[in-house]
């Protein structure tokens, strides 16, 4: 956690983006659970192009800290119902980001194809 906080206080999103995958990782270890492990190891590859870029949106490294911050204080705290609540609210996030993250690609995509065609035109 302070790792994260620390490349984020840098505003270095490729650090932050390393030391966020080192954060999970120990999530991930911490559950026991082989089978979430994997599964949790697996999507992480498949989403890996998507997550770094996500990672440059404004506001997303502080708001992602501050979101591993509620889970790991629910964890600290042997709450499991917080962790849980705490883990799919950043979770939630991540996958609105991901529809940000589509919609903005296809505007740019949009107003690339107006531009080539007002060029050749």
């Amino acid at each position: 956690m302070q790792a994260c906080r620390d490349a984020a206080s840098k505003g270095d999103p490729d650090a932050y983006y390393y030391e966020n995958e080192r954060f999970h990782d120990c999530i991930y270890r911490a559950s026991h659970n082989q089978f979430l492990i994997q599964s949790a190891h697996q999507l992480h590859q498949r989403l890996k192009p998507y997550r770094r870029l996500q990672l440059r949106v404004r506001n997303r490294v502080p708001t992602s800290v501050e979101e591993h911050a509620h889970i790991v204080d629910a964890i600290l705290a042997g709450d499991p119902v917080k962790a849980e609540a705490s883990l799919k609210t950043h979770i939630l996030i991540q996958g609105e980001r991901f529809t940000d993250f589509i919609a903005s690609v296809a505007q740019v995509a949009t107003e690339t194809e107006k531009r080539l065609a007002r060029g050749s035109a």
